[in-house]
């Protein structure tokens, strides 16, 4: 079911335990959420006025000194990029995209890495069909 209270009620369950460090709930949900791209979709993209952001923002807003909490937060937020690479482009209301307040927190390079690998294969794949619907435009 996809609507958007049950989007809502998905995000405020994520949102939740995030905010209890329930880690491991987290990755249950969100391994749960891959068998419906949709969903998972709709669910990253949601703005929380909590998070003024999607559920990638909340996530990378997140820091931890604890080795073992930062590497999971770096996972998570790196599988949420790979299962929804438009989650990049999507800005906070201060404008920010994920990727902005990965560099101002001052998270892993792996995560800067991964994010800015996944925005320039995106990039180049939105060219590519731009250049190949041109292509089939001028055919006609």
């Amino acid at each position: 079911m996809r609507n958007k209270y049950n989007i809502r009620a998905i995000r405020k369950e994520l949102d939740d335990y995030a905010r209890n460090n329930a880690w491991t709930r987290f990755r249950s949900k969100l391994d749960t959420l891959q068998s419906n791209p949709e969903l998972l979709q709709a669910i990253i993209l949601a703005k929380s006025k909590l998070t003024s952001g999607s559920l990638l923002h909340a996530i990378v807003k997140l820091r931890s000194t604890v080795d073992s909490i930062a590497a999971i937060i770096m996972d998570l937020a790196i599988s949420m990029a790979t299962s929804v690479p438009m989650a990049l482009h999507v800005q906070d209301s201060q404008l920010q995209t994920p990727l902005h307040i990965a560099v101002h927190r001052q998270q892993h390079p792996k995560m800067i890495q991964a994010f800015l690998e996944l925005i320039v294969a995106t990039d180049h794949q939105n060219r590519q069909t731009t250049n190949t619907n041109i292509l089939t435009m001028m055919d006609k």
